[in-house]
């Protein structure tokens, strides 16, 4: 079993939604964030959350789900996938986390 995070503007939050969904995964959680970065960086993709750091925040979601590796993976390609073909400012960002135990 796997911990899948992924964490986007709340724009994409439907794109994630619907790659979630094909992927089978039918129950999940999702959580506004609030990306903030006080570090000044000279291009967008070196910034977490895009945008001017320090300057504004800037409202995301992280949606989350315990799944099996091969879904997991799959949806970390899909969603590799559309930041390639759609070049968004905001990347959707994903990882993997092994789940060790569980209750």
């Amino acid at each position: 079993m796997k911990l899948l995070i992924v964490t986007a503007i709340a724009e994409c939050r439907n794109v994630v939604g619907v790659v979630f969904e094909r992927r089978g995964i039918r129950k999940y959680s999702i959580v506004p964030i609030s990306g903030v970065s006080l570090e000044e960086t000279r291009q967008l993709t070196d910034n977490w959350f895009g945008g001017p750091s320090g300057v504004d925040r800037f409202e995301s979601v992280m949606l989350f789900c315990f799944t099996e590796e091969g879904i997991a993976d799959a949806v970390l390609s899909e969603l590799e996938h559309f930041n390639q073909e759609e070049k968004p400012d905001f990347p959707v960002r994903g990882l993997v986390l092994p789940v060790e135990r569980s209750i």
